[in-house]
């Protein structure tokens, strides 16, 4: 599989990991586990690219913002869930990452929704720049209701709880309750589905942030 495969398969390990202590969830051995973390962690590795930013495919001539975003975020996941992952792959993208939200390359143009979700990743592992986030905050108003709710846990995480609140707020005015509960729903859903996102996400993200 791709890189966005394998980091897929790699994820729900881990969660069962962490489940392992309920006795329903003891289904598999845990050295089973963790053979097929690290050899997903390795075969993920030979994804990224001499920048830092990781490809599809290990062909990729290019590396994608969104895809090493989703990246580093499972891969300090992965790492605060007690599985050793290499400090320098991490470093290198952030420093990718870093650099794709001040180019000016067309080729790596970042809209703002794809902008939050690299503010925020950058921001849960180690520090975002807060001069972005601000800058973010001005488009508020065009963000989806998922990016919305990134840019809220951005500012929460690096301190700004004032801003982070008042952005939450606002997310909150859009909830829609029927029989079933309360959800999420984002005005052109299918304008999102390059990030990977569907209503489900967008719930699960503002319910992230609250």
């Amino acid at each position: 599989g791709c890189a966005e495969q394998t980091l897929s398969s790699v994820l729900p390990n881990v969660v069962l990991q962490k489940l392992q202590g309920f006795d329903a969830f003891r289904i598999v051995e845990k050295k089973q586990l963790d053979d097929m973390v690290t050899t997903g962690l390795t075969r993920l590795y030979t994804f990224q690219h001499g920048d830092g930013g990781f490809g599809y495919w290990q062909e990729s001539t290019r590396s994608f913002p969104s895809l090493s975003a989703y990246t580093l975020h499972a891969l300090s996941l992965i790492r605060d869930n007690g599985y050793a992952v290499d400090d320098g792959v991490i470093a290198r993208t952030r420093q990718y990452l870093d650099s794709a939200l001040r180019t000016s390359d067309p080729r790596q143009e970042i809209d703002a929704a794809l902008r939050a979700q690299i503010l925020f990743v950058l921001a849960e592992t180690g520090g975002a720049d807060v001069s972005l986030l601000t800058n973010l905050d001005e488009q508020r108003a065009s963000l989806p209701l998922f990016a919305k709710a990134q840019l809220a846990m951005a500012f929460d995480r690096m301190k700004s709880k004032a801003k982070a609140r008042e952005i939450l707020t606002e997310i909150l005015k859009s909830a829609k309750v029927d029989g079933r509960g309360t959800h999420f729903e984002e005005e052109d859903q299918p304008r999102f589905a390059s990030l990977m996102n569907t209503n489900d996400r967008t719930s699960a993200l503002v319910l992230q942030a609250m």
